[in-house]
């Protein structure tokens, strides 16, 4: 088994405070040594599928954890902090300034069962945060599909040999659709939010229609009386038109030049 250091970094986040993509997209900075510290620290991008009691089922970017880490976690009985995984393609969407929209292309995620200690190794992303792995090397702030991803990985658990996954719960799971959920729709925004989404397309808000004005008596009684005033020099003119087009086709008639 290959040696994997981690040095535990001072955050805030808490097993019970850590969001379910499903729930609310929310992406957290993993950041931990592979190996020796001299090694190097990798930091990458990384969503909450599901939880249980001393875990939590993370989507990894497909490359970040060695093979060998991998091959040890999917070894049953193992009590690493990187347990069993599974390689799943899903879905890519854009997060933008709490609008969710699908990119319509696919990613390959890596779903980890991680032991609490991995809460340590988490932090909130900051704004315009550059990290060693994305999901997406074409769109670096490419997220997985919560639903779809929180979906395959729930079906993998139900079938997983490992008896450390099993430990997920129907309570965990994925929530029921809602027949509001769309592909593109909003979560709610926080102040400060990181991970702006440079390539994202902004969505417009709809701008509210301003309310009808009922009209007042003193309203309708001004317009009348602008109307009545008008209502001479109108006709006015339209007499001088008339009497101009008379003249015009007099001299028509008799053959008279026009003046």
């Amino acid at each position: 088994m290959a040696a994997f250091q981690m040095d535990e970094m001072d955050g805030v986040l808490t097993h019970e405070n850590v969001v379910l993509a499903a729930e609310e997209l929310e992406p957290y900075l993993l950041s931990f040594y592979p190996g020796a510290q001299e090694d190097g620290l990798i930091e990458c991008f990384v969503v909450c599928l599901l939880k249980r009691q001393g875990g939590l089922l993370l989507a990894l970017p497909q490359g970040v954890l060695p093979e060998e880490i991998i091959d040890a976690g999917n070894v049953d009985g193992t009590d690493g902090m990187f347990g069993p995984s599974v390689e799943l393609e899903v879905g890519s969407v854009i997060l933008d300034n709490g609008t969710i929209s699908p990119t319509g292309e696919k990613m390959h995620v890596l779903v980890v069962d991680c032991t609490e200690l991995v809460v340590h190794h988490l932090s909130l992303p900051g704004p315009m945060e550059e990290v060693d792995y994305g999901y997406d090397a074409d769109q670096p702030f490419a997220l997985p599909s919560p639903e779809e991803t929180t979906l395959k990985a729930t079906a993998w658990i139900s079938n997983a040999s490992q008896s450390r996954a099993a430990f997920y719960s129907a309570e965990s799971g994925p929530p029921s659709p809602r027949e509001e959920d769309t592909p593109t729709r909003r979560r709610k925004a926080r102040p400060g939010d990181g991970l702006p989404m440079g390539n994202a397309k902004r969505v417009a808000k709809p701008k509210e229609k301003a309310p009808t004005k009922k009209p007042t008596n003193a309203s309708i009684a001004a317009t009348l009386d602008a109307l009545m005033a008008a209502i001479p020099s109108l006709t006015s003119q339209v007499q001088t038109l008339h009497d101009r087009q008379s003249k015009f086709e007099e001299r028509l008639a008799v053959g008279a030049p026009n003046a």
